[in-house]
């Protein structure tokens, strides 16, 4: 991303540091979003976007498996 995004990745955090990073990515891929970390311009915001929507579909899809798994099944005769 910084070859992407010239300056500061986040707003009021500066350059992203591993650990930040690490912290954005997995709070947006589990769609939870505290807020400390924003992206500052558009191709941070744009990888928000791709991240939360990968974390949305992942969490639909682990959520119709447990469902899939709980429902009794039918026997055939």
């Amino acid at each position: 991303m910084a070859l992407l995004q010239p300056g500061a990745f986040f707003t009021d955090a500066g350059d992203a540091t591993l650990p930040d990073a690490l912290f954005f990515s997995f709070v947006t891929l589990i769609t939870t979003g505290y807020g400390d970390l924003v992206p500052a311009a558009n191709p941070g915001r744009s990888l928000a976007v791709l991240e939360a929507l990968t974390g949305r579909l992942f969490l639909v899809t682990a959520v119709a498996k447990v469902v899939e798994a709980w429902r009794p099944r039918r026997r055939r005769n």
